[in-house]
């Protein structure tokens, strides 16, 4: 004992070093407290170290643990070769071997386990055990458990619940994957979360999007550049994909596919929604995805004495029903309307679309609530609307228009079924 005030009460070549006042080694062999360590205490074991300047801090015991200079109120409670390095304050490590808290993290804690890291910049993180684990830079980051997962840097409070070789990678603030194994969050897909399966993945600039489990699914935001999209959700499944789409859904199934923005596959396999809010069915496919399916479409717009004539859109602004020339589609269209003066009427309508042909065959069924008429004339408030609506198909597209009236502001909406075959 070098120092005053310090004591060793047992064991073989342990050493209190010079200024290390108010210190004691409890007992076991080698145990080193340095000089300038002040109030700091290491209980038994062999080859543990307090190193110079590591103020009020302690090792409980194990074998070649060590606690770096100038680091304050830290603990190693045992394990085998557990470092708390340099310029931390409050760090922990509970046990297991191998276990670092790297410089500057304050407030950090690996439980136990082996090989875990937390890295620079990672202050106030938890890896509470497993092995190989690590938080580079991502403070208040949490991994649970598990091997092989990391949190990359600039990740505040995100989380690993546990698995194997999960990763989220840098500038992901509030991400979560709670398990599985090999699942990936890329960057900037903040609170964003994986639940669970293997090799689901969530890619650049696709934020507050969630995989539910499954595997091989993948949400992709890669082609929008800087333009994040958000709100994507995948339920679970296998080898289901939203490509660059906001607020879309596959809730299960298998190779289904979202392509467009508030578009819906609920399930079952091979459906592709391709158009803005389509939702999309299939129970398989001839030869590719979508090639045999039935969508719902909810189109809307508003006509007014000087704009009477007006198609009616999926975003209710420009988006229309995508038909290519390799597509077919029965349809059958239900339409409501209703007027500033609080008017109303409808009309159902079916037919067939062919992409190939640039146009509409209709076998009309159009009903305005009341019996006998075909193609009637309507009456708005005694407003004559003598035009029903037209389908036609042209340019790639399937439109529906509709005529107001010259007088009345109207509010149309039309939900489109299809039956869709591709060759």
């Amino acid at each position: 004992v070098q120092a005053a005030n310090s004591t060793i009460a047992g064991g073989v070549s342990n050493m209190v070093e010079t200024n290390a006042l108010y210190c004691a080694i409890g007992g076991g062999y080698a145990n080193v407290v340095q000089s300038d360590a002040a109030s700091s205490m290491i209980g038994g074991g062999s080859n543990n170290v307090i190193q110079a300047g590591a103020s009020d801090s302690m090792i409980g015991g194990g074998h070649n643990n060590v606690i770096q200079t100038n680091t304050d109120d830290s603990i190693i409670v045992g394990g085998n070769a557990n470092m708390i390095q340099d310029h931390v304050d409050e760090g922990t490590i509970g046990g297991g071997e191998f276990n670092v808290i790297q410089s500057g993290n304050s407030h950090a804690t690996i439980a136990g386990g082996a090989q875990n890291s937390i890295f620079p910049g990672g202050s106030g993180s938890t890896i509470s055990g497993g092995q190989a684990n690590a938080i580079q830079a991502g403070g208040s980051g949490t991994i649970a458990g598990g091997s092989y997962n990391v949190i990359y840097p600039y990740n505040s409070a995100s989380s690993i619940g546990g698995g194997n070789n999960n990763t989220i990678q840098s500038q992901n603030y509030q991400a979560t994957i709670a398990g599985g194994g090999d699942n990936l969050i890329e960057p900037s897909g903040m609170s964003s979360t994986i639940g669970g399966g293997e090799s689901n993945m969530i890619n650049t600039n696709d934020r507050d999007s969630t995989i539910g489990g499954g595997e091989f699914n993948v949400i992709d935001a890669s082609s929008v550049g800087t333009n994040a999209v958000e709100a994507d959700v995948i339920g679970g499944g296998a080898s289901n994909a939203i490509t660059n789409a906001a607020g879309a859904t596959v809730s299960g199934g298998s190779g289904n596919t979202v392509l467009t923005n508030f578009a819906t596959v609920p399930g079952g396999l091979a459906a592709v929604a391709g158009n803005y809010g389509q939702l999309a069915y299939a129970a398989g496919s001839f030869a590719n995805p979508g090639d045999a399916q039935h969508s719902v479409y909810v189109l809307r717009n508003v006509t007014s004495p000087s704009n009477y004539v007006a198609n009616l859109y999926l975003d209710g602004a420009s988006q229309e029903i995508a038909l290519p020339p390799n597509r077919v589609c029965s349809f059958s269209i239900s339409i409501a309307a209703i007027s500033s003066t609080g008017a109303s009427f409808g009309y159902f309508l079916r037919g067939t679309a062919n992409g190939a042909g640039g146009g509409a065959e209709d076998d009309w069924v159009i009903d305005p609530f009341s019996a006998g008429y075909n193609k009637p004339e309507v009456y708005l408030n005694q407003i004559p609307i003598s035009t029903f609506p037209m389908v036609t198909v042209s340019g790639g597209y399937l439109h529906l228009r509709v005529t107001g009236s010259t007088t009345n502001t109207i509010r149309w909406v039309a939900t489109i079924e299809t039956t869709e075959v591709a060759f």
